[in-house]
């Protein structure tokens, strides 16, 4: 049953002078919470779960509390992020793009040098409707290569869904994804799938991602086509060397079933990305902040089965792929929420089918600038 106004006031009025006898007292801040949500004054219960949880950062009910009505009474916000880059790459065989969906998307090139600009725009919107806090994506991508248009690839997504404060304040963000991808500028694939996202307010494990997405090819490509289960975790740490430094774990598995009675197109893929990022200095060259940060990347691709147009069959397909890397990055130029990654990395890839392994360097920069 709902408390009657007087009820309600009365108990909120006894709430506040309990919290201003003692403002550091965890369950007065609780209680004076319930009282606020009770009397229909959210934004008054939401500061007094924040304090609760300020001061005892272990307290389940004032962290979930915190979360939950931080969703609601926090107002819209709408990202939107605009990257330009340009990039070499001495032997460009292949290229691998994870998809939000958690596909994997393997195009070969041909190999030889290549120059190629890039331009990207995403957007990241959050609001609240009817009564729930809803958060949606999109992005768009194009790259255009100097060797010729039959490698330029254009590839666009949208994804959205509800957001849900769970269990120890983790935010729980179930989502639909599509996607659609052009290679050449012709129809190359789409994607449809569901995602589940948790956000973690504490600890090493930041983020846990699991997907399932359904992807179709262009005609001459209907074997490719095929369903894909996927995970992906980041990791990361602070302060650990350097005030102000981080070090970031991200592994990730894929499995996607290929439509190819021969097994050629299914494959179980898994990898990491392990990154660790430290501050240099600034303010200097107009950046606010310089950091530098070596990266590695590793993965191993394993098929079912064989490869139809391999000279010869050579039993199940395995890759392995290493990529060492270093960027340096430029926070806040001129003030701006602009961000500059120069970078190179070696592109390292071994497989047991002849003409597949191959070395790349590939070094570029990129700006993201944020509005």
């Amino acid at each position: 049953a709902q408390t009657p106004p007087a009820t309600a006031a009365a108990e909120l009025q006894a709430a506040f002078d309990q919290l201003m006898a003692n403002p550091a007292d965890v369950d007065a801040s609780l209680r004076y919470g319930r009282a606020a949500e009770a009397a229909g004054q959210p934004r008054k219960a939401l500061a007094a779960y924040e304090r609760a949880a300020t001061h005892a950062p272990a307290n389940e009910e004032a962290q979930a509390a915190f979360r939950r009505l931080k969703l609601v009474i926090e107002p819209a916000t709408t990202r939107i992020l605009v990257g330009f880059g340009v990039m070499f790459d001495s032997n460009a065989e292949y290229q691998t793009r994870q998809l939000n969906s958690g596909t994997l998307i393997t195009e070969r090139l041909g190999g030889g040098s290549d120059v190629n600009a890039n331009a990207s725009l995403r957007v990241i919107d959050e609001r609240v409707i009817e009564g729930r806090r809803w958060r949606s994506r999109a992005q768009l991508f194009g790259d255009f290569h100097a060797r010729g248009r039959n490698r330029d690839g254009h590839y666009a997504s949208v994804e959205t869904g509800p957001m849900f404060a769970g269990w120890h304040g983790v935010m729980i963000s179930p989502s639909l994804v599509g996607e659609v991808g052009f290679a050449d500028y012709k129809y190359l694939f789409h994607s449809l799938g569901v995602a589940v996202t948790a956000e973690f307010p504490q600890g090493y494990l930041r983020r846990l991602r699991l997907g399932f997405a359904d992807t179709r090819f262009e005609p001459s490509l209907a074997s490719r086509n095929g369903y894909s289960f996927s995970g992906k975790a980041e990791f990361s740490a602070s302060d650990l060397a350097f005030v102000g430094d981080a070090l970031h774990l991200t592994p990730y598995a894929v499995r996607y079933r290929g439509a190819a009675a021969t097994g050629e197109e299914t494959y179980s893929e898994t990898g990491m990305r392990l990154a660790y990022v430290a501050p240099l200095g600034g303010p200097a060259l107009g950046f606010t902040g310089i950091f530098l940060s070596p990266e590695l990347t590793v993965s191993g691709r394993w098929y079912d089965g064989f490869e139809a147009a391999a000279p010869t069959n050579l039993g199940a397909r395995e890759d392995y792929r290493v990529i060492p890397g270093v960027r340096l990055i430029g926070s806040e130029f001129l003030g701006k929420a602009v961000t500059t990654f120069v970078y190179y990395e070696f592109d390292r890839l071994r497989s047991n089918y002849a003409g597949h392994s191959h070395n790349n360097h590939r070094a570029g920069v990129h700006v993201v600038a944020e509005f």
